[in-house]
């Protein structure tokens, strides 16, 4: 999302800025949108990460107004919205959603909140130790994007409730989040010693937030600390000023710290500090790099630039620490570095040298001409030079030329004595007056006279103005470039040895080596993780990575000895419930009452051994802090003692309310106390409710657990035991397409059924595994399979079973395309179901209503197909998971459908897409997104059909699930055929009939192609297709393939001269279409007619025509509207009416001309309108 990544490829982006000040650039031009309204509706799209729907904007901007005058709003609103933006195609518009293009825009606070996500773990932790670098550098990468404090500041937008409600909230959870940041870094920094940076982010802190005292006395401590006591002195006056300013008196913390500074003043200040930033680096091995020492040392006596390039961590400052300390005499030392939240401040660098490495000596010895330029940059520096006078106001450029000249009159007085090393370290991030000064300074010939300028860089970080200094140069040839390479083997190996006082096994080094890259700071990081975590080579060898370093390793065991007995003994068992641990369960399993509880939570919390967090419902509970302290504990625990532990705290958990949502843990816990019976039961529950609760993973995990529990206590379990296991794992398989599994399950439940002669466990175990035979398409072998079940089903006395198999064998009917019989066997099912009311019975009548709905449709029977999936929906809400109420809505959408009733179809369609995204599952989403595309497509919706479709095909691809593939394929088929790109539509129809499987999706691609093959000029290879489609679909009574195809049949024939056509077959075709209820088929019979009489009797054709426009615009079908109006505008009309007509249809042509642009075929487009052009008759 990265402006500069997008800009390396030269691509124009649009830059969206709402931290701050609202501002938009589009080419480095800014943007001004003028009207208050357009502004609302810009900025809160560009804010939104995801496409928003239509009825949002209606509530946000337009609330009072009917959604019929509210949806005309957005329209115009958009249209004047893209007429102010360069690029129209910034805004992505369908039917429901409007968006921003994401690859066209760029908006700082989406990158803001992507960021805020990475980072959010640390925001909420107590600061004890730094942040990982990484983390540092996202979270000072969030603050450097705000340019002000405010969310669109001053933006001027119109006012209504929900605009207003979004601002402030908006407002007010960025503002907290940006002091959060702030005050985390500033935190982070303290604690790493950088007070500087620290004073930098707690004085932005402050900014957010005037009124905390907190902040003010961490600002005052911390340049106090600096050693900046007038800085410190001048913040107590201000703030005490502020308070009275309140009517409110300073508070007394913020007193004594003001008034303990004052009575240390008169102390003088150290002269200075250290001058190495960064001192744990210096600290470690150095190895190699002597050739580069040779050179600096070379360098040195020559004069000039030494510019070292290197990655983070190569060890740059720590070289040219090495290469200081083996000078003899040492030169005069300047260091100055760029920090990347501090770059775009003008001369920090350097201002922080002065700071550092100037005594008050060489500042007397200063002309306090020189000093006054200074002061600009140091406002302490009146402090030390009290008879210097402010500098004479100049021009700008003037100004910077006089303070370059000033550090040019101090540097030659510090190199007096001495050469002079100046030391530019992360110039990555140094700014361009910095470098403004240094290119001043080498003009002026200080460093080929008086020493030697060295400059170190990230090369992966460019900085424009380094760069900048490089190339223009006066006298290039004194720049001298050196690379900073990573450590090869060798050298790794010799640093592991001076860290380790010992060579490291060979193992160690080529881990090393591999993993860090040779890295010298991240060798060093993972070494000490190593150490900590006392890694063997054996487990070097099998451990997938190395660990990382964390201080709390190498104190695990001291920490635990200082530890109370009775608060030692509760953090074991703490350790035996996990790493996360409710209060109440530790309370009732380490047997303590509250009190003891309680002080053992303080003293675990005063430690630093625990953390509290808040759990999914709100309860009170802990964790260890780092998981390897609880791994010590555990590791110490004698097998029997661990067994009690795991025994109290199973029943710990079995004490609560809510135990049923911790059964996973107590059977886990069940299972490690040696209760293998209790265990069982416990897994079989979990298994249960998160089969319940589309947990995959967590079902089939407590399936294995059970089967591996099985053998232990097989002669303890019932019949009952094994039916609950083998069946519904067996089941669960089926759903999850896993057969073979399934087959090994019901195979089990058989053995078992054998073994104690059991009706229940055969009859279930032979049903089982004709679904098997069913899934895998044999549904011959299915249905004999059944017949051999029902006898010990009947025998058994389970009604359940009895219901589920006469459920099965409607699905194996089906697959025969008996859809009838099909039918006959769901009615018994619901008629047997019908006295019985528990959990499993409802689920069962709920899928057999789904199936019957389904049978209907394929029998062109929507409007029965409706009332059955109305039913199936209404029996789904009694069941526990949405796989029923899912089956339900998809062919209540798919019934809708048929009928053109599109705007339901569509609604129940897209709360069945919501619900299969939710639980995971591929198979019926990618059918659902088939149903959803077909209907878009109607709609003229070409771009989401499009999207519809490519999503089911990567669902479906890799032999998932062929039919849904093929029909995926067809729509693009579908979609091409009405752009009239019949050519590329019947590659598709070929390509869907050779993956499709079943016999309706290959009857389906057989009429498809038939007709695209006919429509393209080849009705001696079409036709053959669709009267096969037809003969085998009138064998099978599959209505709805069959009345289709004879529809395609019909019109094929009414373009093909060669055949003849009488109106009476059209009108009998028409007919039974209607009383099979698909409205939209039957449309195309206006069509057929007007072209079967349009040269005899011009004035039916044009009353044809006006029906299929009439009708087309009234279902919302846009292809009929297009093809009514090319069929009346080839007719001889009024010019009035010709004249209404053609902007009807140039209207419809221009949203499906976007639509197409959408999709990639605007050529396709441009083919159908120069076709449309030359049918009509001006």
């Amino acid at each position: 999302m990265e402006v500069d990544a997008a800009m390396e490829e030269g691509a124009k982006q649009l830059r969206v800025l709402l931290l701050g000040s609202p501002r938009v650039f589009y080419d480095e031009q800014e943007i001004h949108i003028k009207r208050r309204l357009l502004r609302a509706l810009f900025f809160y799209l560009a804010s939104q990460p995801d496409p928003v729907g239509r009825s949002v904007l209606m509530d946000l901007l337009w609330p009072e107004e009917s959604e019929e005058d509210a949806r005309r709003h957005i329209r115009e609103a958009l249209s004047k919205l893209r007429a102010e933006l360069p690029e129209p195609s910034l805004i992505v518009a369908t039917q429901d959603h409007v968006r921003l293009d994401s690859e066209q825009v760029y908006v700082d606070l989406l990158e803001y909140q992507a960021l805020l996500e990475q980072v959010r773990p640390y925001l909420q932790r107590g600061m004890h130790t730094p942040l990982p670098e990484a983390i540092y550098q996202q979270m000072v990468k969030a603050v450097n994007l705000w340019r002000g404090t405010e969310f669109l500041a001053g933006a001027n937008l119109p006012s209504t409730d929900g605009l207003d409600h979004w601002l402030s909230l908006t407002s007010q959870s960025l503002s907290y989040s940006f002091q959060n940041l702030l005050e985390t870094l500033s935190e982070h920094c303290a604690i790493s010693g950088d007070l500087e940076n620290a004073v930098h982010w707690i004085r932005k802190a402050i900014q957010l937030d005037e009124e905390n005292p907190d902040l003010y006395y961490q600002l005052i401590q911390w340049l106090y600390d600096l050693g900046r006591r007038s800085e410190a002195l001048g913040e107590c006056d201000r703030i005490r000023h502020v308070y009275e300013s309140l009517g409110e008196r300073l508070p007394t913390i913020l007193n004594n710290l003001c008034q303990r500074i004052r009575e240390a003043a008169d102390f003088p200040p150290s002269q200075m500090v250290t001058p190495w930033h960064n001192m744990l680096t210096l600290q470690l091995p150095f190895v190699g790099r002597k050739k580069l020492l040779t050179d600096l040392k070379l360098a040195l006596q020559r004069g000039g630039v030494e510019m070292i390039w290197g990655e983070g961590g190569a060890g740059k400052s720590r070289l040219v620490f090495e290469f200081y300390q083996s000078l003899q005499p040492a030169p005069r030392l300047l260091l100055a570095a760029g920090f990347s939240h501090l770059s775009e401040l003008p001369y920090q660098p350097l201002i922080d040298l002065l700071r550092h490495s100037v005594t008050v000596e060489e500042w007397h010895q200063l002309d306090s001409v020189w000093v006054s330029y200074l002061t600009t940059l140091l406002p302490e520096l009146p402090s030390l030079r009290p008879d210097v006078s402010p500098p004479v106001e100049i021009s700008l450029s003037l100004q910077h030329q006089q303070i370059a000249e000033a550090f040019l009159q101090l540097f030659r007085i510090l190199s007096r004595r001495q050469r002079l090393l100046l030391f530019v370290d992360d110039a990555q991030w140094c700014d361009e007056l910095t470098f403004h000064v240094l290119a001043y300074l080498l003009d002026h010939r200080l460093f080929s006279q008086r020493g030697l300028l060295v400059v170190a860089a990230r090369p992966e970080e460019p900085n424009p103005a380094l760069e900048r200094f490089l190339s223009q140069s006066q006298i290039p040839w004194m720049v001298h470039h050196s690379k900073l390479e990573l450590l090869n083997r060798d050298e790794i190996s010799e640093l592991v040895r001076l860290a380790l006082g010992k060579p490291a096994p060979d193992e160690l080094i080529d881990r090393l080596a591999l993993e860090t890259g040779g890295n010298p700071l991240f060798v060093l990081e993972t070494l000490r993780a190593v150490l900590d975590f006392n890694l063997n080579v054996n487990q070097l060898k099998v451990i997938p990575h190395l660990p990382l370093a964390s201080s709390i390793h190498a104190l695990a065991r001291e920490r635990l000895r200082l530890l109370e007995p009775q608060t030692r003994q509760a953090l074991v068992t703490a350790a035996v419930i996990g790493n996360a641990f409710p209060l109440r369960v530790l309370q009732t399993a380490a047997q303590l009452d509250i009190e003891e509880c309680v002080r053992v939570i303080e003293e675990l919390e005063r430690t630093h051994l625990i953390r509290p967090m808040v759990s999914k419902d709100h309860s009170r509970q802990y964790a260890f802090i780092h998981d390897k302290i609880r791994e010590v504990l555990l590791f110490e625990l004698s097998p029997a003692r661990l067994q009690l532990l795991n025994l109290r705290v199973a029943e710990a958990y079995m004490a609560l309310e809510e135990s049923a949502a911790y059964a996973e843990r107590i059977a886990s816990h069940f299972e490690l106390a040696g209760e293998n019976l209790r265990a069982f039961q416990y897994w079989l529950f979990t298994a249960e409710n998160a089969i319940a609760h589309h947990q995959t993973q967590a079902a089939e995990r407590a399936f294995r657990r059970e089967e591996k529990i099985l053998p232990r206590i097989e002669t303890e379990l019932t019949e009952g035991h094994l039916y609950r296991l083998y069946a519904q794992w067996g089941e669960f398989c089926c759903r999850q397409n896993q057969l073979e599994q399934a087959e090994q399950n019901y195979a089990a439940l058989l053995r078992f059924g054998e073994l104690r002669y059991s009706p229940l466990l055969i009859g279930t175990a032979y049903s089982g595994l004709a679904r098997v035979a069913g899934l895998r398409q044999q549904a011959r072998l299915a249905l004999a399979q059944l017949e051999h079940a029902i006898p010990f089903l009947r025998q058994s006395g389970s009604p359940y079973e009895m219901i589920e198999a006469g459920n099965r064998r409607a699905d194996f009917l089906t697959q025969l395309l008996r859809h009838q019989e099909a039918i006959y066997s769901l009615e018994n099912v619901l008629e047997m179901a019908g006295s019985i009311h528990d959990q499993r019975t409802s689920r069962v009548v709920a899928e057999a209503q789904a199936k019957l709905a389904y049978n209907y449709l394929l029998l062109a029977q929507p409007e029965r197909a409706r009332a059955a999936a109305q039913q199936a929906l209404e029996s789904s809400l009694s069941v526990a998971g949405l796989a029923f109420r899912i089956d339900a809505l998809m062919w209540l959408a798919l019934s809708e459908y048929l009928l053109a009733e599109f705007n339901p179809a569509m609604q129940h369609c897209e709360e069945a897409i919501e619900m299969a995204q939710a639980v995971g599952d591929e198979m019926r989403l990618a059918y659902l997104l088939t149903i959803r595309g077909n209907i878009r497509l109607y709609r003229g919706a070409l771009e989401g059909a499009w999207q519809d479709s490519e999503q089911a095909i990567r669902l479906m691809e890799g032999g998932k699930n062929d039919d849904i593939l093929a029909r995926a394929i067809c729509i693009q088929g579908d979609l091409l055929t009405f752009l009239r790109d019949y050519e590329s539509a019947v590659e598709y129809y070929r390509r869907g009939l050779e993956i499709s499987r079943n016999p309706i999706s290959a009857m389906e691609c057989l009429f498809r192609l038939g007709t695209g093959l006919v429509l393209n000029g080849q009705p001696e290879n079409g036709f053959p297709f669709l009267h096969k489609s037809i003969e085998l679909s009138r064998e099978s009574r599959l209505e709805i393939i069959r009345l289709p195809a004879q529809m395609g049949e019909v019109l094929s024939r009414a373009l093909d001269p060669n055949r003849q056509l009488d109106t009476q077959t059209v009108d009998e075709l028409k007919n039974e279409v209607e009383q099979h209820g698909l409205t939209a088929l039957s449309l195309i019979y206006y069509w057929i007619a007007a072209q079967l009489v349009r040269d005899e009797d011009s004035g039916r054709a044009i009353e044809h025509g006006r029906q299929l426009i009439r009708r087309g615009r009234e279902l919302g079908i846009l292809w009929a509207e297009i093809a009514g109006l090319e069929l009346i505008l080839g007719l001889p009309i009024s010019l009035e009416e010709r004249q209404e007509r053609l902007r009807e249809l140039n209207g419809l042509m221009g949203y499906l001309g976007d639509q197409a642009r959408a999709v990639g075929l605007n050529d396709c487009y441009i083919r159908l309108r120069e076709r449309l052009d030359s049918r009509i008759i001006l």
